[in-house]
């Protein structure tokens, strides 16, 4: 969830000026919730506290703090929270287990699917609420009860979205694995379950919020802890402070349970990618090709079908290069398209299949990587024939020495540095962004001050201020 600060980006003028907006436009965004979150508090406990509201029914945000701080000192809600949370736990795992295996089986047995079906649709109609008076009378006042309550709410919704997941899977795919030799044990766990990986992670968001719903529902009518026994005793004896406190107990509990099915899901696409990190980091703290696989994470979570990668080896190491190389080849495999936008030849000679010149704009050609070579994109990319073969001038005296630099320094971005140039040479800057290639081009041409170092053009030194170059 962290998004990249202006400061953060080494981009063009544009790309900071969009950077900061987006920033600003989320800050604002996340001022304007707790502003809201803090009136609201604030209207309450006013309208509370000059009678506008009963705040015997209605209570207050200080009374609701005080009664949160009192069962604190009791040590009894932390029990309540537990036994919730332990039934809401067991009620989704069980969920998560039966609906991916009925799934399973109904895509096996295509007859017992359409057996079953009608009678999965009325049962994830019917209100489960109805079914609580019965299944106390079956199971009795316990934590079975309660658990079974909460598997109730979500199983045969959680049944038919997987079994519908599974049905979606590209039959191409499965007809191919058939065709060469497999059989449908071999489609399902070799193209049916990769490919529904999302579907399990969104069926399994939804679920967890089900579960939880179904656990109050049975703590309701069938227990002696729990927040749900809560809510209802607070009810009952018109403690409303209790009630309200538990509900918002609550609310927290289902954002945090969301929140590890979210860190869940993220991780999932991150080892598609092949990123080792933990979820939560920020990424300000991860390298440049981390970044890009990030993006590259997010995109496949929108489950692209397209991706678009220009110039992503400009920042990064060959090591990350060869990394990158190989999440592509992954991406390939799933039947991911790529455009990738490089000027480096043996890039596109390494993972390319096709490739089209632009040259000024204009489309020049579209040729197939195996069929061509680089000095024909190189003609291609320029318009005529390159020749890199070396010739001397006899004009320049390549002995003469026109600039000379030594340990240049400014800040801690150009430290050091010392170089000289001869007459008719091309001296060539070479390193990644925040290197100081930049920094030590302005230090020499004067627009940033050099705090110290020696320059000196045509044997003469220039002195302290250089701004006279520009």
């Amino acid at each position: 969830n962290y998004r990249m600060k202006p400061n953060e980006t080494n981009g063009s003028a544009a790309q900071r000026s969009y950077m900061a907006r987006h920033w600003r436009h989320h800050r604002s965004v996340r001022i304007a919730r707790i502003v809201i979150l803090i009136l609201f508090l604030a209207v309450w406990e006013a309208a509370a506290d000059a009678g506008l509201i009963d705040s015997f029914f209605f209570s207050s945000p200080v009374r609701v703090v005080t009664c949160f701080l009192t069962m604190v000192r009791e040590k009894s809600l932390f029990v309540h929270i537990g036994v919730t949370l332990l039934e809401t736990v067991a009620s989704f795992l069980l969920v998560v287990f039966i609906s991916l295996a009925a799934a399973t089986l109904l895509w096996y047995s295509r007859g017992l699917s359409e057996i079953l079906e009608p009678y999965l649709v009325v049962l994830n109609s019917l209100p489960k609420s109805a079914l609580a008076p019965l299944l106390i009378v079956w199971l009795g006042t316990g934590i079975d009860t309660i658990i079974v309550a909460g598997i109730s709410v979500a199983i045969f919704g959680a049944i038919i979205n997987l079994y519908s997941g599974f049905l979606q899977v590209d039959p191409e795919k499965l007809k191919l694995v058939l065709t060469l030799g497999g059989n449908r044990r071999d489609c399902f766990f070799k193209v049916v379950l990769p490919a529904s990986v999302p579907t399990i992670l969104s069926n399994m968001k939804v679920n967890i919020g089900l579960a939880l719903v179904g656990v109050i529902i049975g703590e309701f009518l069938a227990a002696r802890r729990g927040l749900g026994y809560l809510i209802i005793y607070g009810s009952q004896v018109f403690q409303l402070d209790m009630l309200i406190t538990s509900i918002l107990i609550l609310c927290a509990i289902a954002m945090g349970l969301y929140q590890i099915i979210q860190i869940a899901e993220a991780k999932q696409y991150m080892d598609r990618v092949g990123l080792d990190v933990d979820p939560r980091t920020l990424v300000s703290q991860l390298s440049v090709a981390k970044k890009q696989l990030v993006e590259i994470a997010k995109a496949i979570s929108n489950d692209v079908k397209l991706l678009v990668l220009d110039e992503p080896t400009a920042a990064i190491t060959d090591k990350e290069t060869e990394m990158l190389f190989r999440i592509i080849r992954e991406l390939q495999k799933q039947e991911i398209g790529i455009i990738y936008i490089s000027h480096r030849m043996s890039e596109l000679f390494e993972i390319g299949d096709v490739c089209t010149v632009m040259r000024d704009g204009e489309y020049v050609g579209t040729v197939k990587i195996k069929d061509t070579t680089e000095e024909q994109l190189t003609e291609m990319m320029v318009g005529r024939k390159v020749s890199f073969e070396k010739k001397d001038n006899p004009y320049f005296d390549r002995n003469q020495v026109v600039l000379s630099v030594e340990k240049l320094n400014y800040k801690n971005l150009v430290r050091d540095v010392s170089f000289e140039l001869h007459q008719g040479e091309i001296l060539g800057f070479a390193g990644l962004v925040g290197a100081g290639r930049t920094e030590t081009a302005k230090t020499l041409m004067g627009y940033l001050k050099k705090d110290s170092g020696t320059v000196r053009y045509k044997g003469r030194e220039l002195g302290t201020d250089l701004s006279k170059n520009i």
